[in-house]
């Protein structure tokens, strides 16, 4: 197993960071750091993710001395863990993690991937998107085991935190995203169970969404939300992108559960429920500097900006990368670029480029490096297939189509 190189900490240069008194432990769905396997010798390497939380997590402890990297550690799931054949890789790939980047991986079992797959991608994060919203009446016996499911994972999570909590120092967790909504209320009732008083007292949550939040009247159809906004108000902080999701997050949890708010003196929105005080801030997570440089210098950019270039000088160019998923709107991006073609003057078409790039998960590739595509993406791509073709056919060529 070969370690990253494109990394933008030192993590064995340790002794030359101040100490800190505090720890910090981050949790998200996967690890920032993939399993890849060479072509060429059949090796295992650790890789380094463009995850914007990464890179921004580590230009803060490149430009503070005073944070320690050793105090920071990491917990989610290894990306392509399944693609691995071999315990005895596996065992050396979570080893190299856990010594050479302080990130502790989760093992779960193919079933409840699989209900956490059909929760997060079919259910929660359409709602969230004002999609769709479920229909109780059929759904509820489906939720109920997705939940179950969710609520397990969510144990899971928080049992992890709970080995990785320091008896005589301070912890900040940082949970990432919707996929950890119960695990702030898990995590004080287990330290109630385990008589962990001291530590509790040690212990901050915050919380980032990085997702939209949904108005009130499209949360209150989601089954268990009174459990997922108690558990929220755990947390000491919780981040939205935009003011208007801060804002849904806050009227529902005023109408739903009932709590009371007030703004702070620097600015923040307090919420007040049981005794206890939560922070609502609005800020942004964006790709740092020094991914995007980096990520600019390689070969592999420079030779894909010149493809792009054949062929579109002078030319108006759409661009647009999206995954291959029903929630990324591929199909009603063509439609909008079919209606607009019919809109303007013929002289114009010939001006006009579509770069249309959509990027394919690991998860949906195999070791072999083929396709594996569920029924709902194979329907996708036949409908993105079908929509090309009728634009080509009535416009020319005025639409490059990548899947990669």
């Amino acid at each position: 197993v070969d370690i990253a190189e494109n990394i933008d900490v030192n993590y064995d240069d340790r002794s030359s960071v101040n100490n800190s008194t505090d720890d910090i432990i981050v949790v998200s769905f996967y690890l920032p750091i993939n399993a890849c396997k060479n072509n060429n010798d059949e090796r295992w390497r650790l890789d380094i993710a463009n995850e914007p939380f990464y890179h921004a997590l580590t230009s803060i402890i490149n430009s503070n001395e005073n944070v320690n990297i050793k105090n920071i550690k990491w917990i989610g799931l290894l990306k392509n863990e399944s693609k691995i054949s071999s315990n005895e890789i596996k065992e050396e790939l979570y080893d190299k993690l856990k010594t050479h980047y302080n990130m502790y991986p989760m093992s779960i079992n193919e079933n409840l991937y699989k209900s956490l797959f059909t929760l997060f991608n079919y259910h929660l994060e359409p709602l969230i998107h004002y999609v769709t919203t479920p229909d109780i009446i059929t759904d509820i016996k489906t939720y109920e085991g997705l939940f179950a499911s969710y609520r397990a994972f969510n144990e899971l999570i928080a049992n992890s935190i709970i080995n990785l909590l320091s008896s005589t120092r301070s912890t900040l967790i940082m949970l990432n995203d919707y996929h950890f909504f119960f695990v702030p209320s898990l995590l004080y009732s287990m330290l109630n169970t385990f008589h962990r008083e001291e530590t509790l007292q040690k212990i901050s949550i915050g919380r980032f969404v990085h997702c939209p939040f949904p108005s009130v009247d499209v949360f209150k159809k989601l089954p268990y939300r009174e459990e997922i906004l108690q558990s929220m108000m755990n947390c000491a902080v919780i981040g939205f992108h935009t003011y208007y999701a801060s804002q849904n997050f806050i009227r529902a949890a005023k109408v739903i559960i009932g709590v009371d708010s007030a703004s702070t003196l620097q600015g923040d929105i307090a919420l007040t429920y049981m005794g206890r005080k939560l922070i609502v801030r609005v800020a942004n997570i964006t790709p740092e500097p020094s991914m995007l440089y980096r990520e600019i210098e390689t070969s592999e950019f420079n030779s894909m900006v010149e493809a792009m270039r054949k062929g579109i000088e002078e030319k108006f160019v759409f661009v647009s990368i999206d995954n291959m998923q029903f929630m990324s709107g591929i199909s009603m991006k063509l439609i909008a670029f079919q209606r607009f073609l019919s809109c303007i003057d013929r002289e114009y078409i010939s001006r006009i480029v579509f770069l249309l790039y959509i990027r394919m998960s690991s998860d949906d590739i195999d070791a072999n490096g083929n396709l594996i595509l569920s029924s709902e993406q194979s329907a996708l791509l036949s409908n993105i297939k079908s929509l090309t073709k009728q634009i080509t056919d009535e416009h020319g060529d005025v639409l490059r189509l990548e899947i990669k």
